[in-house]
């Protein structure tokens, strides 16, 4: 793990103790591999979590409903719309319109897509490639 400086001189630090680093970070990626540190500000940190590392956090807080046998694992999450675009937006990767409401955001070769309805409901819905076998989808009810 490193530590590197985002305005300033960068400095690397050994965090191979990274006990003082880790308990007041946010409980969303701690084996991501790189904290971003301030120069000007020594409190200011930013996780950087790769894709499938942020989405096995979203994916936690949904409940699997059942598997098809074309590989796709279907969750359902509570929150509707708006929980459903504040883990889109908490994925990395630049935001691409699609139309017709539809956005993806792309990271290390994978895409997360936030669609606004399912094909199989009125709830908006995430999907995301697990591995090359498997995808999953988020449903979010109200």
């Amino acid at each position: 793990m490193s530590i590197k400086s985002i305005g300033g001189s960068a400095s690397e630090y050994d965090a191979t103790d990274s006990d003082f680093l880790t308990p007041n970070a946010p409980p969303s990626c701690y084996h991501s591999g790189s904290i971003l540190n301030s120069g000007d500000d020594r409190d200011l940190v930013t996780i950087n979590c790769s894709s499938m590392e942020r989405w096995l956090i979203i994916r936690n807080h949904a409940r699997l409903t059942n598997k098809t046998s074309t590989g796709v694992y279907n969750y359902v999450r509570t929150g509707g719309s708006n929980q459903a675009l504040r883990d889109f937006n908490s994925m990395p990767g630049k935001t691409i319109y699609r139309g017709d409401g539809i956005m993806t955001r792309t990271s290390n070769g994978l895409t997360i897509t936030y669609y606004p309805q399912s094909s199989s409901g009125q709830v908006p819905t995430l999907a995301f490639p697990h591995n090359k076998k498997r995808t999953d989808k988020i449903r979010y009810e109200k």
